[in-house]
């Protein structure tokens, strides 16, 4: 009898059940890389470029082949210790900035849109464009 009271304690003071939500998490691992689920929804977004991509099992088979892949590619140079110029990859850069900034409108909007300086956000994607472009030099 009071671990049914206790029980029904415990219910009320956490109310409903609620589903989890994660922050991140490892989708999957390629030799020593990690693919994090944030990943998988950042080439999710750019698969659909403004478009209503359907939540299907292909889809996602499709972008983790793609992710797999490019992990892969990317192990091989590091171990072929394959060279990248550091000014393509901020070319590289500079190009996306300048596409995002087109969308947005002006500079000033696109970092309102991303919640922060063009700078900062460059140096957040610097190291995975590194990675891609290190991956496509392997294709």
């Amino acid at each position: 009898m009071l671990l049914s009271s206790i029980s029904k304690t415990d219910a009320q003071v956490q109310g409903p059940l609620m589903p989890p939500q994660y922050a991140d998490g490892i989708l999957a691992v390629v030799g020593e890389k990690i693919i994090m689920f944030s990943d998988f929804e950042t080439e999710k977004v750019q698969l659909a470029r403004g478009q209503a991509l359907p939540d299907s099992q292909r889809v996602f088979c499709f972008l983790l082949d793609q992710l797999n892949m490019r992990k892969l590619m990317l192990s091989q140079a590091e171990i072929d210790s394959l060279p990248l110029d550091e000014d393509r990859v901020e070319a590289e850069i500079d190009n996306r900035i300048r596409s995002f900034q087109r969308q947005a409108g002006s500079i000033e909007e696109l970092e309102r849109y991303l919640g922060k300086p063009i700078r900062e956000f460059k140096d957040e994607i610097r190291p995975k464009m590194r990675e891609q472009l290190l991956a496509q030099q392997m294709q």
